[in-house]
């Protein structure tokens, strides 16, 4: 099993948001959450995020290569999300793709809620997904800058 992750770990690194949105989701239908539960794995997803860029920031390799190889499933989820709920209408949208692409970003809704909330008085689903992809990109590079920096002498 350790071997495993030790190989895998950057693959299990980059799928865990999508993992994770998956089991939550399917947790959220099952079991009643409470707001200071929802907050915690919210926040822990984002300390996770800042980690998981520290970790790619150490690859041996260019940094534009680690940083891509950091977001493999972030930009696809991302364009996915755009083409299922921007550009398609509802009649035509797939409903496991549209799922897809939101399980992925489930961790950062109510973060990317909150601010959407601070320049609008209404609530825009697709805006606050929008948002919360962008979030997610921010903390990821935040985390792989810092420890870029870190490294450098």
């Amino acid at each position: 099993m350790e071997l495993f992750l030790r190989k895998n770990k950057y693959g299990l690194i980059v799928l865990a948001p999508l993992i994770g949105g998956w089991l939550f989701n399917s947790l959220m239908v099952m079991l009643p959450f409470y707001g200071f539960l929802l907050w915690t794995v919210n926040i822990g997803f984002m300390l996770f995020l800042f980690w998981a860029g520290r970790q790619f920031a150490l690859l041996p390799r260019s940094k534009i290569y680690s940083f891509l190889l950091g977001n493999l499933v972030w930009l696809p989820a991302f364009l996915l999300y755009i083409w299922q709920f921007v550009l398609v209408d509802e009649a035509s949208r797939n409903m496991m793709l549209a799922g897809l692409s939101q399980y992925y970003v489930l961790f950062m809704i109510i973060i990317g809620t909150q601010v959407h909330l601070m320049y609008s008085g209404d609530i825009s689903s697709t805006e606050i997904v929008i948002i919360a992809y962008v979030l997610m990109l921010v903390v990821f590079a935040a985390g792989f800058v810092y420890q870029w920096l870190r490294r450098k002498p």
